[in-house]
């Protein structure tokens, strides 16, 4: 990725014949993750709203060359999942999310497995 392209995320997960042990120190990584996770948004700006850094962001990695974004916003219950060159999709987090081919996730069943209630922003057990 190029200099202003390097970004700290919730996870990345990387090719392995791409983040060879040449890329991998204590600094960020100079080649792009295949997907990225982010939960909510912890970015503020006197310029952009949250909508507006959102696109923003997601734009510049996809550009960079992460192939999957997959964004998760815990107050409204939502994900996002942006792919380069296809339209991105927002929908409830009750339905399972794909990371990978044959890996998923199902955020509102693991949280209701686990005994964990959404009440309005606040997580209760």
């Amino acid at each position: 990725m190029a200099e202003n392209q390097r970004a700290g995320f919730d996870l990345a997960i990387f090719e392995k014949h791409t983040l060879t042990a040449a890329y991998i120190d204590r600094h960020f990584t100079r080649v792009p993750p295949k997907i990225v996770i982010e939960i909510d948004v912890g970015v503020e700006s006197e310029t952009l709203n949250q909508d507006e850094i959102i696109q923003f962001r997601t734009r510049k990695l996809l550009k960079g060359g992460v192939e999957k974004m997959i964004r998760i916003f815990s107050l409204s219950q939502m994900v996002m999942i942006a792919e380069k060159d296809k339209d991105w999709v927002l929908f409830d987090w009750n339905r399972l999310v794909e990371v990978l081919e044959n890996i998923t996730f199902n955020i509102g069943d693991y949280l209701k497995k686990e005994g964990i209630e959404i009440n309005g922003s606040a997580f209760s057990s």
